[in-house]
């Protein structure tokens, strides 16, 4: 039997991956970019070309999207990777992301990391928090979670079963070298038959740069009445300004 992984199959050895379709990971010069400090779509969680993407990038899409100059320049530079796209956008022009506590309270990002809100969120994944990932009401939120944290798994688990033959979750690795170092974890989280990924979007890399565990990722229909036992304390959002 084989497990869906992201832009490729793994057999259950985690000893080969082949080619496949449906689910578009950020191509290596998209990632080579959002990586480099000196870029201007440095650590950009939305960048895309025509080789990948796009990526949480529904809201872009709307009329209420106005590319910057630097953007509207690359999308007419037929030499560019991203000529011809219209929803293209950096810093500058596209959605802002922010960091909030679900109950309301303030708190200081900064405290949680000396780069931006998306490393932030790695620092809370490692706490053993759960952090809701949601964009404008068009798009998929999900849910995200550390899979090796100790009191995850059985939850991960106890989950799993309560969306039984609703393909709810699935479990986000960077590579196929975290794969076997997790094999323990994943065969045991993979008792209800949870799908392993590559990570699905420049975000999901983003967070893999630091953190070096699965994620147990979920996306509706949970909801979160669904979430028994645990309080999802903290929401990761991106908006238009």
């Amino acid at each position: 039997m084989v497990v869906a992984l992201g832009v490729g199959i793994i057999d259950p050895v985690l000893d080969e991956i082949r080619p496949s379709i449906g689910h578009p990971a950020p191509c290596a010069a998209c990632l080579q970019e959002m990586l480099d400090p000196y870029a201007r779509r440095y650590r950009y969680p939305f960048i895309h070309c025509h080789d990948c993407g796009p990526f949480f990038v529904e809201p872009i899409n709307k009329a209420s999207h106005a590319p910057c100059a630097l953007c509207r320049h690359e999308a007419t530079d037929q030499h560019n990777r991203r000529y011809g796209l219209s929803n293209i956008s950096c810093h500058a022009c596209g959605p802002r992301v922010q960091l909030q506590r679900c109950d309301g309270r303030t708190f200081c990002v900064e405290s949680y990391t000396m780069l931006d809100a998306s490393d932030a969120v790695v620092t809370l994944l490692q706490r053993g928090h759960i952090v809701k990932v949601q964009g404008p009401a068009c798009c998929v939120p999900e849910w995200l979670c550390d899979l090796a944290h100790p009191q995850m798994l059985t939850w991960c688990q106890k989950m799993a079963q309560q969306t039984a033959g609703v393909q709810a979750a699935c479990i986000l690795v960077r590579d196929i070298a975290m794969a076997r170092q997790f094999t323990a974890q994943l065969a045991a989280a993979n008792g209800a038959v949870t799908p392993l990924y590559l990570s699905l979007s420049p975000l999901h890399a983003l967070l893999f740069q630091r953190f070096k565990r699965p994620i147990w990722c979920y996306r509706p229909p949970v909801t979160i009445e669904l979430i028994q036992g645990l309080v999802v304390d903290y929401q990761f959002t991106y908006h238009f300004a």
